[in-house]
């Protein structure tokens, strides 16, 4: 009978803080062989993201003269994910190296998208990996001098807190992904692992089509390959060990 108590209450207090505490606020973990860390996570989908179905015929102006866009969408090509690392106490929680985790691959979607502008800016210094690939690995990107580094260390406390962009691409599928942070808290080796229903993307389908605002929806010529051009260009990038 009191087991049956305990199991009923666990379970009351589980629906609870599921409701207290949204998923996508700050989550905090303690792994169960000591290492101490906590996280925040934020996702961006973009500048690229896939669309259902066909464009609409019209759509409400906003501001700046931009038109509405659907409210739902997969990321396209590829997304980001800034992740905050942050010590529970004043021991520093070294990260020996964040490795991506495919967790479903499928058949790229279909949709349209809004075909991006020509131009911009680039990231500074943020981590890559193209999860076409077998044994995907995220590398820290050099932008001083256009290179891949495979070996890093970060140091994580309660006063000093570590910001990693994540960025992630494929040209293949669509996929579910995450994250697995490995740390060595003063001799404690662990693993956080990060799962999220945001980290999704797909990859160009063939029926994928680019769209630009011109007082209605107009297909873009320049608009098909953009994300595949992208990946291209990072995978062609020189590797070395360390800066």
């Amino acid at each position: 009978m009191v087991g049956a108590l305990g199991a009923v209450g666990l379970v009351l207090l589980g629906a609870v803080l599921a409701v207290v505490v949204p998923r996508s606020l700050v989550w905090f973990a303690r792994i169960r062989n000591g290492g101490p860390l906590a996280y925040s996570l934020t996702v961006f989908n973009g500048p690229l993201i896939l669309y259902p179905g066909d464009p609409p015929e019209s759509a409400p102006i906003g501001e700046f003269g931009i038109p509405a866009l659907p409210t739902t969408g997969t990321a396209f090509g590829w997304q980001t994910a800034h992740v905050t690392l942050r010590g529970l106490d004043s021991r520093p929680v070294v990260i020996t190296s964040i490795e991506p985790v495919v967790l479903s691959r499928e058949d790229p979607l279909a949709g349209w998208f809004v075909a991006p502008e020509i131009g911009g800016g680039e990231g500074l210094h943020f981590m890559v990996s193209d999860l076409d690939r077998a044994n995907a690995r995220f590398t820290l990107v050099d932008g001083s001098s256009d290179r891949l580094v495979n070996r890093y260390v970060f140091r994580a406390s309660a006063t000093d807190v570590e910001h990693i962009e994540l960025e992630v691409f494929t040209t293949s599928a669509r996929i579910r992904w995450g994250f697995d942070i490995h740390f060595d808290a003063a001799g404690a080796v662990g693993v956080l692992q990060i799962r999220d229903e945001r980290l999704d993307l797909t990859a160009e389908g063939p029926g994928a089509s680019a769209y630009v605002w011109q007082g209605r929806w107009e297909h873009a010529w320049w608009g098909p390959g953009f994300a595949a051009e992208r990946a291209e260009r990072w995978r062609q990038m020189p590797t070395v060990d360390y800066i």
